[in-house]
């Protein structure tokens, strides 16, 4: 038995296995890395896409979307809004914001 002022924990029983074994969950462990960068390009694809759904300008002859409306001293304003406002569009890409994406 084990002596109780002993808190030195026993070693966990080790598992052998057989080199058919490793060669099986190795086997496993590449599925499921194949699988994971499959769906990660997928999730990069889709993310892609996502960007460039918006309403297309042109500010100082480079090419933008307006992506999503803001709030402008308290008034909201919709994309459709932004596009048509050009000085509020330089406006959104001096300050870097999040409304409207370079293409």
């Amino acid at each position: 038995m084990s002596d109780p002022k002993n808190t030195t924990p026993e070693p966990a029983a080790t598992k052998t296995f057989t080199e058919e074994q490793v060669k099986a969950l190795m086997a496993a462990q590449e599925e499921q890395l194949a699988r994971a960068n499959e769906e990660l390009a997928a999730a990069k694809s889709e993310k892609v896409v996502i960007v460039t759904k918006g309403i297309p300008v042109t500010i100082d002859k480079k090419r933008y979307l307006v992506v999503h409306g803001v709030i402008v001293n308290n008034i909201r304003k919709t994309a459709e809004q932004i596009s048509e406002d050009k000085a509020l569009c330089a406006k959104l890409i001096e300050q870097k914001s999040s409304a409207i994406q370079a293409v």
